[in-house]
């Protein structure tokens, strides 16, 4: 009986990896190439987030001009219907007035 020690391997008998090819390691990025592709990715997205925030604060002046023409609108219909209800309360006293004499003389 012979020892784990003494054991020999034979190539023959070991089982082939039959796996995936694994590429030359000459063609795999160097680590400064993936620091390089990193710090491009991160700008990019820094460049993404800048405008984003930029589209975002325009959205929100947009909106905030809409509600001032919203409320200068609404606020010249209420001024029009003020005039047009003095209008006609004077003008009904008027008539009123003047029919009422009529009626008295």
């Amino acid at each position: 009986m012979t020892s784990l020690n003494e054991t020999t391997v034979n190539p023959t008998s070991m089982p082939m990896f039959m796996g995936p090819t694994f590429p030359d390691m000459s063609q795999l990025p160097n680590q400064a190439q993936n620091a390089a592709w990193m710090q491009m990715a991160m700008s990019d997205r820094q460049q993404a987030n800048t405008i984003w925030m930029q589209m975002l604060a325009e959205a929100q002046k947009a909106q905030q001009e809409r509600m001032k023409i919203l409320r200068d609108t609404q606020t010249k219909i209420f001024e029009m219907q003020q005039d047009s209800t003095n209008n006609w309360l004077a003008t009904s006293s008027k008539s009123n007035a003047e029919f009422c004499k009529a009626i008295m003389a």
